[in-house]
């Protein structure tokens, strides 16, 4: 009698362990197949560069901050462009103030001109490429943030 007990009870924990086993190797399957996408494609290390040879005799500054979702991920591998449509006005030097990275820029351009100038941000992390809308005007002897209230900047996807 205890015999048959056993048995009974060691057939039912059998049938649950083997069931058991057999839902983890099944979730196990799916969820290995299950790879997060990442829509945003990967991108080398810009080699942006700034025409030095007098073309732009004027310069603003901007200082800049990334956004809250990507502070943490800031690093000095990253690049930071000010452009004019597609040709490059200024790099940002990143500089550490108060355990905050921001970024340095001098933007060039010409007394007459009215530009507007966009930013591209390259994260080195993920080597990703984010771009803001053109959001300022070229004035000279401008300014567009400050080191106590640096301009947090406005990201997308490049691509």
């Amino acid at each position: 009698m205890i015999k048959d007990i056993f048995k009974k009870n060691s057939m039912k924990l059998f049938k649950n362990i083997y069931g058991y086993i057999l839902l983890l190797l099944i979730v196990t399957i799916n969820t290995s197949s299950c790879k997060k996408s990442n829509s945003q494609p990967t991108v080398s290390p810009p080699s942006w560069s700034v025409d030095t040879s007098g073309k732009y005799p004027a310069t603003m500054t901007a200082v800049l901050e990334a956004p809250p979702n990507m502070e943490a991920s800031v690093a000095d591998a990253d690049k930071l462009g000010a452009f004019v449509g597609n040709e490059c006005r200024g790099l940002g030097e990143i500089v550490t103030v108060n355990n905050k990275k921001i970024f340095f820029v001098m933007i060039r351009g010409t007394a007459a001109e009215q530009s507007m100038i966009s930013f591209q941000y390259y994260q080195s992390l993920n080597s990703h490429l984010f771009k803001t809308n053109a959001l300022l005007n070229f004035t000279v002897d401008g300014n567009y943030g400050t080191v106590d209230n640096p301009e947090v900047l406005d990201l997308i996807a490049a691509n």
